[in-house]
């Protein structure tokens, strides 16, 4: 059985189609990777409506782990270097007017 899901992309609710997938579910594994931060009230929503839609996901909180650069250039082209960049956290909010005017895609912020 085939389960389809669009993730929501942003703050207003609005479905990103870039991230309309297919799980395959005949497995009891996890059938996909759901990358974010544990306490973040998003994730805490997108993983109990994984869970009560009985999606099987192993969850990796990259706060903890950091993030495989392997993954980025497949990310970015999938959903824009803009979409990877968290500028709702702390620190971004603790960047300079300068220094989040000099974030691109050839510069992230470290």
């Amino acid at each position: 059985m085939t389960k389809h899901v669009s993730l929501v992309s942003t703050a207003a609710g609005e479905v990103n189609p870039t991230f309309r997938i297919g799980i395959e579910m005949t497995s009891e594994k996890p059938a996909f990777s759901c990358f974010g931060i544990k306490n973040c009230d998003t994730m805490k929503k997108a993983m109990s409506w994984l869970t009560e839609n009985g999606f099987a996901y192993e969850f990796i909180d990259y706060k903890k782990t950091g993030i495989a650069a392997a993954h980025l250039p497949d990310w970015n082209a999938r959903a824009g270097w803009d979409k990877l960049l968290n500028t709702r956290g702390l620190m971004w909010k603790k960047l300079s007017d300068d220094e989040r005017a000099a974030v691109d895609e050839q510069k992230p912020s470290s």
